[in-house]
């Protein structure tokens, strides 16, 4: 509410600027914005992937891929923004993304992979280096 407090643009400003900073995002065309919580997180990246790669690619029905252990706020965001939600299965012993499904997932209409860190039911990491690969 930058009605009630005005301070909160800048607020919003610095942690943007510091965090663009510390990922090397030094130059005036970052933006970004904070949020209140991991659901409003999940749908605004969501709704980022859709509107720069779903229309930069000419996608007339995007598609994230996820595990069934994610948050539940990306079968929310994929809901709301219209985006077809492809689930793929996770290790029975680790309770991680199969690595290897989620590459088998992935096509032309993919603006997204969603992956944990740690993910919803069982607080497990998922395999991140191995999915930022694919």
């Amino acid at each position: 509410h930058t009605d009630i407090w005005p301070s909160v643009n800048q607020f919003e400003a610095e942690v943007c600027a510091m965090t663009a900073s510390f990922l090397n995002g030094g130059n005036t065309n970052v933006v970004g914005c904070v949020s209140s919580g991991g659901t409003e997180s999940i749908v605004l990246s969501a709704k980022a992937h859709r509107d720069y790669f779903g229309r930069r690619n000419g996608i007339r029905i995007p598609e994230i891929v996820s595990c069934y252990t994610a948050h539940a706020g990306i079968d929310k965001a994929c809901d709301i923004l219209g985006i077809r939600n492809v689930k793929v299965r996770f290790d029975p012993k680790t309770f991680q993304v199969d690595v290897k499904a989620m590459e088998r997932a992935i096509n032309a209409d993919t603006i997204m992979i969603y992956a944990s860190a740690p993910n919803f039911p069982q607080g497990v990491i998922d395999p991140i280096e191995k999915l930022s690969n694919l």
